[in-house]
């Protein structure tokens, strides 16, 4: 369905990290929407070929190559900008708050931080060590947000990625067809809600037909929503292929990760990536990777001219 009648406020869109699979997806939905959209992408030099060849024959990007510690560089480019949609990693967060001071100094209106992912907005969520960088962030945009001639801000999450699911990084094991479901008691029957990277880069430009209805606010969106035993039954019924699950009591998650929190105190250096998973896992386990539940609902459901990926599709390639 056409989102011709929805006219965006703001044509200019400033694009915060031009490689990887992320950036990829958005420059993808962008170069569907034609004129609708003027794209600026902000790259480091180093990945400037490789961005520019990605939008080459598309006359509605351009590419500014930017290094992010040279304030001045980034006030002149952000000037010419009335939306910036970040794509920084949570390495990139420190980052983050630097161009969002910088931003609101320019005078850029709407600011789409590097969100995508769990609702922070539920206090558990909140708390998790994984997210300071993202809670910094929204911070300092609702402190800014509330002086005169304030940047709007727009929180979207989406959930866990769909397309990312299977696998190792969430215990999914490919080869021997198991999978290790963290368990709150239920055996796997917690629901989550799920986005590809490709729909978060589509839901997302819908936000940004919609600048009234979200603005200072939370835009909740998803492709669908499963558990890991839904998951399970999907696999086998397109693919024919049959996980076998084990269920990891959220008690032996919790340990260990207070012993890798300890172990990163010690060594700050030191990257333990179960330790991130298990508290992405110990979220879900507790029914907080769902987005549409306390009286919330899902946005999404009112943006009819994205076609969201349904779980079938994600599976049908799982052999």
């Amino acid at each position: 369905m056409s989102a011709a009648k929805l006219i965006p406020a703001f044509r200019r869109v400033a694009l915060i990290g031009g490689s990887g699979p992320m950036p990829a997806c958005f420059i993808q939905a962008f170069k569907q929407a034609g004129d609708e959209f003027e794209v600026t992408i902000l790259t480091r030099k180093e990945s400037l070929k490789v961005t520019e060849k990605a939008v080459t024959g598309y006359p509605q990007f351009h590419v500014a190559p930017v290094d992010y510690s040279n304030e001045d560089e980034l006030f002149k480019i952000l000037s010419r900008q009335q939306v910036i949609i970040s794509l920084l990693t949570p390495a990139g967060m420190q980052t983050q708050e630097t161009i969002i001071r910088v931003a609101r100094a320019a005078g850029v209106k709407w600011f789409l931080p590097s969100e995508f992912g769990l609702d922070l907005s539920v206090p558990a969520n909140s708390e998790i060590p994984l997210f300071v960088g993202k809670i910094a962030a929204r911070n300092a945009l609702e402190k800014q947000a509330t002086r005169s001639e304030g940047m709007a801000y727009t929180y979207v999450v989406t959930g866990a990625f769909a397309d990312m699911f299977v696998d190792p990084f969430h215990d999914w094991d490919t080869e021997n067809y198991t999978v290790v479901v963290p368990d709150a008691g239920n055996q796997g029957q917690s629901k989550i809600s799920f986005t590809t990277r490709q729909d978060v880069a589509y839901y997302t430009l819908a936000v940004l037909r919609r600048f009234d209805q979200f603005k200072n606010k939370t835009a909740r969106v998803a492709s669908f929503t499963a558990s890991y035993a839904d998951w399970v039954a999907a696999i086998k019924s397109v693919s024919g292929v049959k996980y076998t699950p084990t269920y990891e009591p959220l008690a032996v998650l919790e340990r260990r990760m207070v012993s890798a929190a300890a172990a990163a105190a010690k060594d700050p250096t030191t990257i333990d990536f179960k330790y991130i998973a298990d508290q992405l896992h110990v979220a879900m386990a507790t029914g907080r990777g769902q987005l549409d539940v306390d009286g919330k609902k899902l946005d999404s459901d009112d943006m009819p001219e994205v076609s969201p990926t349904p779980l079938a599709a994600i599976v049908a390639d799982i052999n």
